[in-house]
């Protein structure tokens, strides 16, 4: 994040739990939290404008620089256990067949995003999801969805529904080269997918992932619905334009910057204790007055 954000995750957050050294900025006051990542301990410090407001989308890259952080530590051990996962460059299965599940949270800024890319790719991009929702409208899918069985999981009926339909690639992706042209901006479940078995199982669907805890895939959810204190479900990446459609609203709502940081530290907390580690302890530094 630059300097003139409301959020910036600090980069010199000291392993041990201590302060960083330079004070807050006149303004910015600090939230910090320490989270326990497979015996290690990840210290990460937010400096936040204190009479600012701020949407959820505006968090989302601090999220995800969290989640990288988490997912190196998670690497680094997998490489001394031997564990290394085979993805490479190049490699697509996952970017070509795969329902991609994200939070709302992440839709809002991802659906942003669009209006910063390169022409050509934000055009493709919002065929892929006009499309998308143009058949799940014709589908009959949402009528299933609403009336689910006792043993119906909707996750899986989406995924079926999708395993039929035509263009099924990730719209970010660069088939020729194998690359997601927006890589930095991937999202949170791409990002914590490491498979440990050849491309060739991932194209069958025969996954063996490496675990990444904790894993914030829900966290952003939790996040909106600390904020809301409505339940907040995850949305498959074919339905984000009818969701977004359906909820400029929220996307459009802003918070307090230090409540919003003060939930976001909350929902890492949730997650680390979902993965049934250490509960973080939170602390505010403030600047220390002339």
């Amino acid at each position: 994040m630059n300097d003139n954000s409301p959020i910036r995750l600090l980069d010199d957050s000291p392993r041990d739990g201590g302060q960083v050294a330079a004070p807050p900025r006149p303004g910015f006051v600090r939230r910090q939290v320490d989270l326990p990542v497979r015996g290690d301990r990840l210290h990460v410090v937010l400096e936040v404008a204190e009479d600012s407001t701020a949407r959820l989308a505006e968090v989302v890259p601090v999220i995800r620089r969290i989640d990288d952080r988490i997912i190196r530590s998670c690497l680094a051990q997998a490489a001394e256990a031997g564990r290394e996962p085979l993805c490479r460059r190049g490699c697509q299965p996952c970017c070509q067949s795969y329902l991609l599940v994200l939070s709302p949270v992440e839709m809002y800024y991802q659906m942003e995003l669009l209006d910063s890319l390169e022409a050509p790719l934000a055009a493709g991009a919002r065929q892929w999801f006009a499309r998308h929702a143009a058949e799940i409208r014709r589908s009959g899918l949402l009528d299933r969805l609403r009336n689910l069985g006792p043993r119906d999981r909707p996750l899986d009926i989406i995924q079926q529904w999708f395993n039929r339909q035509e263009g099924r690639t990730c719209p970010f992706l660069d088939v020729a080269e194998g690359v997601c042209r927006i890589y930095e901006d991937r999202f949170i479940c791409c990002r914590e997918f490491h498979s440990l078995r050849p491309p060739a199982d991932c194209a069958r669907h025969e996954t063996s992932r490496l675990a990444i805890t904790p894993s914030l895939l829900d966290m952003p959810c939790d996040l909106e619905a600390r904020l809301t204190g409505q339940p907040v479900g995850a949305i498959t990446m074919p339905a984000l334009q009818l969701w977004y459609e359906i909820r400029t609203v929220e996307a459009a709502r802003a918070w307090p910057m230090p409540q919003l940081a003060d939930e976001l530290l909350a929902a890492l907390a949730g997650a680390a204790a979902q993965a049934q580690l250490l509960r973080a302890s939170v602390t505010v530094e403030r600047p220390a007055k002339p």
